[in-house]
């Protein structure tokens, strides 16, 4: 079985896949940190698998798959902050985790499993060892379908849990989208417990968005919408910002430097291979890596169909006489893809 040590004393940019920011979970704050560390565990071989593609100029269509247990080891004498109780307390989020379960959606339907199937704690070393099932570390894995990319010490010291479900989902940066209350709270599984939708705002939404404001690098807005002829609020138009006081300057500038965005992260070699054509866009590695935010929102709302919905695109301009321009291209997908995924049209 393979281990991961994660290394906690720094801070770095977290890159977490969109089937673990977009699933349905209700956790408590410290089952919510050490899921954070799970994730965290994962980034050495994310980030090893892009740069071997990187450099063999290939785009990161399939991550490893992992038959087995992942095992991820700690110590809580190493954490970069308090976890804001004892061993008991620990033990009791880490229980929780084993019967806890994670709801993701799949093209047939969705899947429930436990976040662990075996935590151990060695007392001597404060070291705490969780398994983590296969599946639940491939699904960490697969960025390829969309990700978001937040501090690791920020997660983990935001107060509220729904604070951090919310800087997960607006460091996706995917511009304005409407969210329905009842999706949202399908997502952290709060149906029952929310019926009234002003009070899920009051004690949900805007606290989230007031604590990210004055302590992460991203923040949002929540506009209250309603439907055509309703009289109640039945969602907000969820607004990702930056907050740039509170960016850790030393990834920020480690960011620039690297170059750490790249079009393979987003787009799979079929879809980057038809896009360069000659006898189709042309477009150039870097003209790509500069539309990058639009590639990326179009993955996510469109899956393995983009490239079909690409195609449409193309062909539309080909009738209209506009065959090869770039801009008119971009400036389509962006407008194909600027509403929520159930919104979402093609030519």
């Amino acid at each position: 079985m393979e281990r991961r040590l994660p290394a906690l004393d720094k801070n770095i940019d977290i890159l977490q896949s969109s089937l673990i920011t977009d699933a349905h979970f209700n956790v408590t704050r410290m089952e919510m940190q050490i899921i954070i560390i799970l994730i965290a565990s994962a980034q050495h071989d994310l980030k090893c698998h892009f740069a071997e593609n990187i450099e063999k100029g290939r785009a990161v269509d399939d991550m490893p798959l992992y038959s087995q247990d992942v095992q991820v080891a700690f110590s809580l004498n190493n954490l970069p902050i308090d976890m804001g109780g004892h061993e008991l307390m620990l033990k009791a989020a880490a229980e929780n985790l084993i019967k806890k379960t994670i709801e993701t959606k799949t093209e047939t339907g969705w899947i429930l499993q436990p976040f662990l199937n075996k935590v151990e704690y060695v007392k001597k070393d404060r070291l705490l060892i969780m398994n983590v099932h296969p599946d639940i570390w491939n699904k960490i894995m697969n960025v390829k379908l969309g990700y978001s990319e937040y501090e690791l010490f920020t997660a983990l010291s935001l107060k509220s849990v729904y604070s951090v479900r919310f800087y997960m989902m607006a460091s996706n940066k995917l511009g304005a989208q409407e969210i329905t209350f009842d999706q949202l709270k399908t997502q952290f599984n709060l149906k029952d417990k929310y019926t009234d939708n002003t009070n899920f705002l009051k004690r949900i939404i805007y606290p989230a968005s007031q604590e990210l404001k004055e302590k992460a690098p991203v923040t949002f807005t929540a506009k209250p919408y309603k439907k055509s002829g309703s009289k109640e609020y039945v969602g907000i138009v969820f607004t990702p910002q930056n907050n740039p006081a509170f960016r850790d300057p030393a990834l920020e500038h480690k960011k620039l430097s690297h170059g750490r965005i790249h079009i393979g992260m987003s787009l799979t070699s079929e879809e980057i291979t038809w896009l360069t054509r000659e006898d189709k866009l042309a477009f150039t590695k870097v003209e790509l890596t500069r539309n990058f935010e639009t590639f990326n929102v179009a993955k996510k709302i469109y899956g393995n169909g983009l490239l079909d919905a690409m195609n449409r695109i193309y062909e539309f301009m080909i009738r209209n006489g506009r065959g090869g321009q770039k801009g008119y291209f971009i400036k389509s997908l962006k407008q194909n893809t600027k509403t929520s995924e159930d919104e979402a049209t093609l030519f």
